[in-house]
């Protein structure tokens, strides 16, 4: 087992808890949906988040539960995907929902920088 391997069996999964939005000032509604769906806690992965994406505001997740330059680059993202250019014949991504982009990128990016998270 080479030391890379090591080290990401030793990487916790990327949890997102009842507590962590408590503390984060996430308002009631939320964090009581969240602990009828998932208990005191979920793993992030961008499936979960596409498939909840109309039910949570991953907006307030990105700010509140990301680093500021992570938080950033989740909404460059979001506009790369949702925003048409000036020149629409070479955009990508039209079809996507708003909702639907915010809650994958945020879950891309929690993730992906997971424990690192405020």
């Amino acid at each position: 087992m080479t030391q890379e391997m090591r080290a990401a069996d030793l990487k916790p999964e990327p949890k997102i808890t009842a507590e962590q939005l408590n503390k984060r000032g996430a308002c009631l509604p939320e964090i009581l949906m969240f602990k009828r769906m998932f208990g005191n806690e979920t793993v992030v992965t961008v499936a979960l988040a596409s498939s909840v994406a109309h039910l949570f505001d991953f907006a307030w997740a990105t700010h509140e539960l990301l680093f500021e330059d992570d938080c950033k680059a989740v909404f460059d993202a979001i506009i790369k995907r949702c925003v048409p250019p000036p020149d629409k014949e070479n955009w990508v991504d039209g079809s996507t929902s708003l909702l639907t982009a915010t809650a994958q990128e945020f879950a891309r990016k929690y993730v992906e920088v997971y424990p690192r998270v405020p």
